[in-house]
């Protein structure tokens, strides 16, 4: 009976010490990883997040409103006839000189 209950109290303190063991990685993991799995896009608790969030206007350097968010969620692209012109002429400038859409990087030093 000694011998039982001996076995028994080395059994507990065996799990015991294993489940302090466990414990003891678990928060050493978080306080490692912790940022990374918490901004993880896999993190459902993100998704969420980032489905309920409301997408704000888009404005270029002068303010001007480009895109806007609509009463349901939707994206709003304002069509300005101007700025449509605009760039069609500055991408039919480039092509005419060959050098595609990419003018401005490709220049050569001088």
């Amino acid at each position: 009976m000694k011998q039982q209950r001996y076995n028994f109290k080395l059994l507990a303190l065996i799990l015991f010490g294993l489940f302090l063991l466990l414990s003891v990685y678990g928060g050493y993991s978080i306080l490692t990883y912790g940022n990374r799995w918490f901004s993880s896009s896999r993190n459902p608790r993100v998704r969420a997040q980032k489905e309920s969030v409301i997408a704000g206007d888009i404005l270029d350097r002068n303010g001007v409103v480009l895109a806007s968010t609509d009463a349901d969620g939707h994206r709003v692209y304002q069509a300005d006839e101007a700025m449509c012109d605009f760039y069609k002429t500055k991408s039919a400038q480039a092509r005419r000189r060959g050098r595609g859409h990419t003018a401005r990087k490709n220049r050569p030093a001088k």
